[in-house]
């Protein structure tokens, strides 16, 4: 029995060469085969056969046979997307073969670049593996060839990713956290996650087609990491070779890593992190004219969430600043789209916080397309008495035309997202006639959302007019409204079958009508099938290039934050006075993370310098002797006995708890933070452990070892695509580098947070306020007034609102420790008595760059001052290990928020049900509290709005 392998129920056991049969002679399976039947076939996936000498698999044939095995997977998956644009396969089947062949793929393409990367250590380092279709290099054909996935239609059932994703980590965001399974520690997590359910059970009506999750295991996040380090290098090294760059100084260590830590709310980064990569380190070695300057050596720990777009390569074009506003035109025959923006003076006090930046520039709303045949005008009535006007307006179109879209019982469906994805309602009429305010004068009615799916794109779900001659140039008209106001990528609408064909006797859809849109550019994209047995072709009308279409108008969310920290230790310089001697900021879990990435840093050099010095190896013997001993002790029975000898050691260690009640009460503001600061680095990741911690939603650090690399790490961070627009007005470039260049430290660490949201519901009025919809209401004994939650477009993601009126306004260092304390102990109201906050206007609180001096950081954070000299390019670190540097930890912090309505959505219905409001008035609080770490029990980010 000892020589048979393995049997596990619903697998097929693979031999292995040694294989003996059960009499323990050698197997001889091709002694007595027949020579006509040729040579066995060739297993792709477990390469039994073919082996070489001693029964190993020859490199080249192994790397081989991988590439041919993932390239038929990649068919298998074109095959499920045909089959699920046909509809010829429930929706159920279809996602359970989409997931096991995403599976497989994954699998697939880890033993490709696995055998790629051993094929070369045979002395074919520079050599590439050919593509068997193109001839080019193969690991950059994996980088971008499933990049389809996110604009077919199986991006309706797992969200693809439109950058590189090659392992599907962003289908798997959140998978990793459903395997947890941890009872929450915050009190109102539970209540908060219950109402989301309900309201996304809400909205998926009766559709069962509900967003799935790919699952990864725990056992492949090593294997993917090191894939994708792999492939990133890859591309850096033929990027550099392109720009006329020797490679041979790049090594993997210094690499950025890409998505695998970057999935956060199922989506990846912002940016192409090779190219963003590859261009940093060549603008670096050109701008210097010497050898390239390494970058950081130790990897970025990221893990964005909703602050990326899905469609970030449509950047729009930096827009003027907005024109002063002008009175709302409301009367009939004008168009709320006419009013601009708020100006600056209309969006609430005006900040006199000494670092206080400007208010951001917000985009400047396009103007409305004219070249068409027809109007658009929103139509003012209410989701209640829609249905009465949709009825009364129906009866006048042709009744093929109406049944060729989605009729009144889905349109009312619809109206129940009041968030981004909410329907706009409007009339379409002729140009002679002007706009139409009355379902009996108009020529047409349109009913359009945003989607925001694997890519963002426009659904069209409802278009009709009284004369089907109109058709065309309405169809005309809607394209370019939907173009020139969403930033979308894409249009797609459902035609569905209520048609005969005269020929096949068969129901199909109106040919007629469907003429129309082929007209106008729009093709067949997929078929489906509703729960009541109806059929429906679902045409893409794709976005253009200027001047077929309008230029992609410019992104608007209802909540931007973005924050920078700069952590810099082993200072040799100075950079004028500092403003504060704690680590308090919009954030002290970014502050953590940071520390944390210190923490691994340190254990990595004293790892590092125990292996120099022979006394890791003196210690893996002598791990070895006691492991052998103590199995030896429990097979022979005597464990007991021996245990009695041993003698413990002090192997205790503070956890965060301990470490945050180890604070008196009574403590001042820094010393509170600084002790919170330590307790979450110790819940993220323990101190002295050579591993790379828990990440932080929405964060991206990184580290560098030398005063140049960390000022280059500076500059490429701050000028990141996204993030620089986030900070645009805050001089940080001017600033924040020149603070690094006079501190020339020996390490650097960079950590940054930026999210955009959408709120989950809102309704925006002419007077500049807005309504946000209520997702909790909870009450705190250590705050008088009630505690608000606000729903976004993130299902992790909730803003919290503390209102301050009448009660002692906390000093800035105090803020976060406060609001964490406050949402530390808030409970649920079991009925809440208010539906809805009311902000008077949109405001901005923008803090220009701070710094602090921490001289205690060497006790109190647990920062001797080690040498870095844990960087992946084994250079000698400046200090050497186990000394402590004599300047104090400095940190260099700044802040951006703006809050505000979201994107303009005139056609949107307002409903008349009255609900009891919140009026929100300064001062107030302003946190954001994500459950993915709940455990933490502290807020992401916290402000106070004055």
């Amino acid at each position: 029995m000892a020589g048979r392998p393995l049997k596990i129920p619903g697998h097929r056991p693979i031999a292995r060469s040694d294989e003996r049969t059960f009499s323990g002679q050698p197997r001889q399976s091709t002694q007595h085969r027949d020579p006509r039947l040729g040579p066995l076939a060739r297993c792709l996936s477990r390469g039994r056969h073919g082996r070489g000498v001693g029964g190993v698999i020859p490199p080249a044939r192994a790397a081989a046979d991988a590439v041919a095995a993932r390239e038929a997977c990649q068919r298998r998956l074109q095959r499920v997307e045909q089959t699920y644009s046909l509809g010829t396969q429930s929706w159920p089947e279809v996602r359970r073969e989409l997931i096991d062949a995403l599976l497989h793929m994954r699998v697939l393409s880890l033993d490709v670049v696995e055998t790629i990367e051993q094929w070369r250590r045979h002395g074919r380092e520079s050599a590439i593996w050919p593509d068997p279709h193109t001839g080019g290099n193969y690991l950059l054909k994996m980088k971008d060839d499933t990049r389809w996935l996110a604009e077919s239609p199986l991006g309706e059932i797992l969200r693809f990713s439109s950058k590189t994703d090659p392992f599907f980590v962003v289908p798997s965001a959140g998978s990793t956290a459903q395997q947890q399974q941890q009872p929450p520690t915050n009190q109102m997590t539970p209540t908060l996650q219950a109402q989301r359910r309900q309201q996304t059970s809400q909205a998926s009506g009766k559709s069962e087609a509900r967003r799935a999750i790919l699952p990864l295991p725990n056992s492949l996040l090593r294997r993917i990491r090191a894939a994708e380090l792999y492939i990133l290098r890859e591309s850096v090294i033929v990027r550099m070779q392109e720009a006329g760059i020797s490679p041979s100084s790049l090594n993997a260590a210094s690499m950025v890593p890409p998505l695998l830590l970057a999935s956060g709310a199922g989506q990846g980064p912002s940016v192409d992190l090779a190219e963003a990569a590859a261009a940093t380190y060549i603008a670096s070695h050109r701008a210097k004219e010497q050898a390239p300057v390494s970058l950081p050596s130790q990897p970025v720990t990221f893990q964005p969430l909703q602050q990326h777009r899905q469609d970030d390569h449509f950047r729009p074009q930096e827009q003027p600043p907005p024109q002063p506003a002008q009175p709302p035109l409301a009367t009939p025959g004008t168009l709320p789209y006419q009013v601009p923006a708020p100006s600056m003076e209309a969006r609430g006090a005006v900040d006199t916080h000494p670092l206080a930046g400007p208010p951001k520039v917000r985009p400047q709303r396009p103007a409305p397309p004219d070249a068409t045949a027809f109007w658009l005008s929103p139509i003012l009535v209410t989701k209640e008495s829609a249905g009465e006007v949709f009825s009364q307006y129906i009866s006048r179109v042709d009744p093929r035309i109406a049944k060729s879209m989605d009729g009144w019982e889905r349109l009312e469906e619809a109206l129940e997202d009041d968030g981004v994805s909410a329907p706009e309602w409007f009339w379409l009429s002729r140009r002679d006639k002007g706009p139409a305010q009355a379902e009996t004068m108009a020529d047409g009615l349109v009913v359009f959302r945003l989607q925001r799916h694997s890519v963002t794109f426009g659904q069209l779900l409802h278009l009709s007019v009284v004369d089907e001659s109109f058709v065309d140039d309405a169809l005309e008209a809607v394209k370019a409204w939907m173009f020139t106001f969403q930033p979308i990528k894409a249009i797609r609408t459902t035609l569905w079958f209520n048609d005969t064909n005269p020929d096949t006797g068969k129901i199909d859809v109106n040919k007629q009508f469907e003429a129309h849109f082929m007209k106008t550019r729009f093709k067949w994209f997929t078929l489906c099938n509703t729960n009541g047995g109806v059929r429906g072709k679902t045409l893409q009308r794709p976005r253009g290039e200027p001047p077929d279409d309008p230029q992609v108008p410019a992104e608007s969310f209802g909540l931007e934050v973005c924050l920078g920290q700069v952590w810099l230790r082993g200072c040799r310089g100075s950079a004028g006075p500092t403003t504060s001697t704690s680590c308090a900021s919009s954030s002290i879990v970014l502050s953590s993370a940071a520390l944390q990435q210190f923490w691994t840093r340190d254990a990595l050099a004293v790892q590092q310098a125990k292996e120099a010095s022979g006394e890791a190896k003196e210690l893996a013997d002598a791990h070895a002797a006691v492991k052998e001993g103590l199995v030896r002790s429990l097979l022979s029975g005597q464990l007991d006995r021996l245990m009695t000898k041993f003698a413990p050691q002090a192997l205790h260690s503070v956890s965060g708890k301990d470490e945050e009640q180890s604070v008196p009460l009574g403590a001042s503001s820094s010393s509170r933070s600084l002790g919170l600061t330590k307790a979450l680095a110790k819940l993220l990741g323990p101190a002295g452990v050579p591993k790379r911690g828990r990440s932080v939603p929405g964060t991206i650090i990184q580290a560098a070892d030398s005063p140049t690399a960390g000022l280059e790490l500076v500059r490429s961070g701050l000028s990141a695509e996204g993030y620089s627009e986030a900070i645009r007005g805050l001089s940080l470039q001017e600033s924040v580098t020149g603070a690094v260049e006079a501190l020339l430290p020996e390490e650097t660490v960079l950590a940054r947070l930026h999210l955009s949201l959408d709120w989950m519901g809102v309704s925006a009025y002419q007077d500049g306020s807005f309504e946000v919809a209520l997702q909790a209401v909870g009450n705190c004994s250590r705050h008088p007034q009630p505690v608000f939650y606000v729903g976004t477009g993130d299902e992790e993601v909730f803003v919290v609102v503390i209102p301050w009126t009448g009660l002692p306004l906390p000093d800035e260092e105090a803020i976060y420790v406060e609001c964490t304390d406050i949402l530390r102990a808030t409970v649920p109201m079991e009925r809440s008595p208010y539906q809805a906050l009311r902000f008077p206007s949109e405001f901005d609180v923008r803090r220009k760059m701070a710094s602090s001096s921490l001289p205690d950081a060497p006790s109190t954070l647990e920062l001797p001052g080690a040498a870095s000299g844990a960087g992946g390019d084994g250079a000698s670190p400046t200090v050497p290990p186990g000394s402590v540097y004599t300047s104090p930890v400095q940190m260099l912090h700044f802040s951006s928020l703006s809050v505000g309505p979201g994107r303009h959505t005139p056609g949107k219905l307002p409903g008349s049900n009255s609900v009891s409001v919140f009026e929100v008035q300064r001062p107030f609080a302003l946190c954001l509290f994500h459950t993915e770490i709940d455990d933490l029990n502290a807020p992401l980010t916290a402000t106070l709005v004055l």
